[in-house]
């Protein structure tokens, strides 16, 4: 989400979530206000409001990249992060920062490991290649599938969460 910004200055005035904690300042999973920011030679310095405590904090950083790592942009919670807890906005940085290879890499590994032990161990000749085969291809789809459907369960709790939370006027018929 924030891969479009190339310039320290289009931070300023926008929300960010946290996502590396700052020791005395600021969680993980906290919002905060970019009120102002600046490249120096010394690297990049960005004023900040906490959203929840109203109190106000400088950091600095050695780069773009480094900013990016410690906040993103991302207006989904930003817009909704009083109608969440700090456990619901940490599962979802946890989640939607996560790649499905660093997610699922090693349990697809493992996995596919463990059935070719078996295939060696009970079939014989060229069924053991031909099942291996066909289960090496079929346990990441299972995964891959499983874990876009467990994404997906966790946008969709939240959205239920915000929704059940919310303040406005309810028609019911």
């Amino acid at each position: 989400m924030g891969s479009y910004i190339k310039n320290i200055e289009d931070t300023i005035d926008r929300n960010y979530l946290v996502l590396k904690r700052v020791k005395d300042n600021v969680d993980a999973g906290t919002v905060v206000h970019i009120m102002a920011a600046k490249r120096t030679d010394e690297g990049i310095f960005v004023n900040y409001r906490v959203m929840s405590t109203g109190k106000d904090y400088t950091i600095s950083f050695s780069s773009l990249k480094g900013f990016l790592k410690w906040a993103k942009d991302d207006n989904f919670i930003a817009r909704y992060h009083d109608s969440m807890t700090l456990a619901d906005i940490k599962q979802y940085i946890r989640v939607f920062n996560g790649t499905f290879v660093s997610s699922c890499g090693i349990i697809i590994a493992v996995a596919i490991l463990i059935l070719w032990c078996l295939m060696f161990i009970f079939l014989g000749g060229w069924q053991r290649y031909v099942v291996g085969g066909l289960l090496t291809v079929i346990v990441p789809s299972v995964v891959y599938l499983s874990y876009n459907r467990y994404r997906n369960n966790v946008l969709v709790n939240l959205y239920n969460k915000i929704t059940t939370n919310w303040q406005g006027n309810i028609v019911m018929r």
